[in-house]
């Protein structure tokens, strides 16, 4: 459908987001059907006027303060509330189009609301079903004992942007190592440990310590035992470091070795999903088997394995999905991050002409994955949503009891700081009140090595602030 959306709020894009809800493949401009919103703040409330097709819709919200986001959310109700009534429909997230919907629980317990009153004002206040209101309240009940915030504790992001092949939703920057070569890829691991150097002298400066390390990508597990060993002589001391290996078809042996040698806690082998078909048609070069054997090796070591899966991928529905699932949690892997496919820009799926809009067709909202992996003994810890994603549903991480990811907690909370480092990696800083600056490196290897300079400069520049 075409809207020509109008209103007195002065952000406008905010509110098309809800308007995706209902229509996914919305288009704005003015040649579309004339749809007003308009808003007052009386007594406390925003009073909402919407004209649509000769007919008004009216509302009133209570304000709990008149900052400018509290008015934008009541401006999101009465549009969903709106187009809720014009369709018949109601969205398992309600109203929320942001990216971490437990920022909501946790800023209402800033409030003073009791933990096992959030799920009645998630619904109250976002329209969220009872069933995501209580994953909301469930996933901040697992991250109690792990969330810290206001600390002078900080993580350590090492990007390797190198992938055997790109797969078709995959938008992130990396190179397919038969373009980036041996050569390129061991000239930017001597850069990279350059500048891992340089976060952790910066982090002394400031009086900085590290609480966890992640290596993720791409697919660090491109690297051979060496170049593991090799980045390895420079992690700081923490209790928990990550490898995400990534590909099955990447895990052996002496990489095992080396990764127990250099101190890694958790590796994630990621099959995306167990269907062999499905891997060829997303253009990864292995199989459920390969997946099968890469688990049977990591586990005759002590690290925690976390495996990742996609709800969505094309040519599947909720019975494969389940089987993957079902699949992956019989293996018993301390984490299983369940994600759920985003048709991102860049993305051969996304650019394939007509497929986005037949996968959006596609309901994998009624697969059981929370009911199968709870009853297997898996707890949801983290959460968090992207625009595009299908049926509107989120990517959340699992974890058996006691073996949640203190990094992944950190960084979807934005409750500590990253020095990150390497090409398309991006710091953040986490000051008092909440404010969260940031500073990319440049994404092209190329680039990140030859304006190398640079990229400690931003990093010193964002951390001295």
């Amino acid at each position: 459908m075409h809207f020509n959306l109008t209103s007195n709020y002065k952000n406008i894009s905010e509110l098309c987001d809800i308007i995706r809800l209902f229509h996914p493949s919305a288009v704005f401009s003015e040649q579309g059907e004339r749809l007003e919103l308009f808003y007052s703040v009386e007594n406390g409330n925003v009073k909402t006027i919407i004209e649509y097709r000769g007919g008004q819709f009216l509302g009133e919200f209570p304000l709990f303060s008149e900052a400018d986001k509290y008015i934008k959310r009541a401006l999101k109700n009465a549009l969903y509330d709106f187009f809720s009534h014009l369709t018949g429909e109601k969205k398992e997230w309600g109203s929320l189009t942001g990216i971490r919907p437990t920022a909501l629980a946790y800023e209402l317990l800033a409030r003073g609301v009791k933990l096992e009153k959030i799920p009645a004002e998630l619904i109250k206040e976002f329209r969220l079903s009872e069933a995501k209101a209580a994953l909301v309240a469930e996933i901040v009940a697992a991250q109690r004992e792990y969330y810290i915030k206001d600390s002078p504790l900080i993580n350590l992001y090492i990007n390797i942007p190198v992938c055997p092949s790109r797969c078709s939703y995959c938008s992130f920057i990396s190179h397919e190592y038969s373009r980036c070569g041996a050569k390129l890829l061991s000239e930017y691991l001597e850069y990279l440990k350059k500048e891992v150097v340089f976060a952790r002298e910066l982090a002394v400066k400031l009086g900085k310590r590290f609480r966890a390390v992640y290596i993720g990508g791409g697919t660090p597990g491109i690297l051979s035992a060496e170049q593991i060993r090799f980045l390895g002589e420079i992690l700081p001391e923490v209790s928990e470091v990550t490898f995400e290996i990534g590909r099955p078809d990447t895990v052996t042996e002496a990489k095992l070795d080396a990764l127990k040698d250099i101190g890694a806690t958790r590796i994630c082998i990621n099959p995306q999903t167990l269907n062999d078909n499905t891997l060829k048609l997303i253009g990864r070069n292995h199989t459920a088997v390969q997946f099968f054997e890469a688990f049977e090796l990591a586990r005759k070591y002590s690290f925690d394995i976390n495996t990742d899966l996609i709800a969505g991928l094309p040519n599947e529905n909720a019975g494969t999905l389940i089987d993957s699932v079902s699949g992956v949690a019989a293996l018993s892997p301390e984490n299983i991050t369940v994600h759920t496919l985003a048709l991102k820009a860049g993305s051969r799926i996304k650019e394939d002409s007509g497929l986005d809009s037949v996968l959006y067709t596609y309901d994998f909202s009624a697969a059981p994955v929370y009911e199968t992996l709870k009853s297997a003994g898996y707890i949801p810890y983290y959460l968090y949503r992207q625009k595009y994603m299908l049926n509107g549903l989120e990517n959340i991480g699992y974890a058996k009891p006691n073996k949640q990811c203190l990094y992944n907690i950190d960084t979807m909370e934005e409750t500590l700081g990253v020095l990150a480092c390497g090409a398309g990696a991006i710091s953040k800083a986490v000051f008092s009140g909440g404010r969260i600056e940031r500073a990319a490196n440049f994404k092209n290897i190329g680039e990140y090595i030859g304006r190398f300079n640079e990229v400690l400069d931003r990093k010193r520049k964002l951390m001295e602030k």
